[in-house]
């Protein structure tokens, strides 16, 4: 049997949503970073940014690989991760370093489907994670 059939379609829904957020967040992020500080903060700033961006989310990425294996620990810290970024998207999202994320509609957008990610691993079958 093939290992996608097993796991449940809340966890694969959710994951979907997550790396589609995701993928758009690291192209605009890393697009960004450049064009708005670039000429006022330095190459090495911006060098800095992007290496900060890229870890980040080879972070979450791998995050998101360990709550596709169904790892219960990967769920929660995704879960609080998710919870943290929507926290600083809101703090920062009228400031000049929320301009890094993209335009303000596209960031509710993508925090949107984040949110109906976590709502997905929440809602996905106990038994699924507890057997992993």
């Amino acid at each position: 049997m093939d290992e996608s059939t097993t796991k449940p379609k809340t966890v694969l829904a959710a994951l979907a949503l997550l790396c589609l957020s995701a993928t758009y967040s690291t192209l605009v992020e890393m697009w960004s970073a450049p064009v708005l500080y670039g000429e006022t903060h330095g190459t090495l700033f911006v060098v800095g940014l992007i290496v900060g961006i890229a870890g980040f989310y080879t972070f979450y990425g791998w995050l998101i690989y360990k709550t596709w294996k169904g790892i219960n620990a990967a769920r929660i810290a995704l879960i609080a991760l998710i919870g943290i970024g929507i926290a600083i998207h809101s703090s920062l999202i009228v400031s000049r370093i929320g301009d890094l994320f993209g335009p303000v509609f596209i960031t509710v957008f993508l925090d949107g489907l984040r949110v109906i990610a976590v709502i997905l691993l929440i809602a996905s079958p106990r038994s699924y994670w507890q057997s992993r």
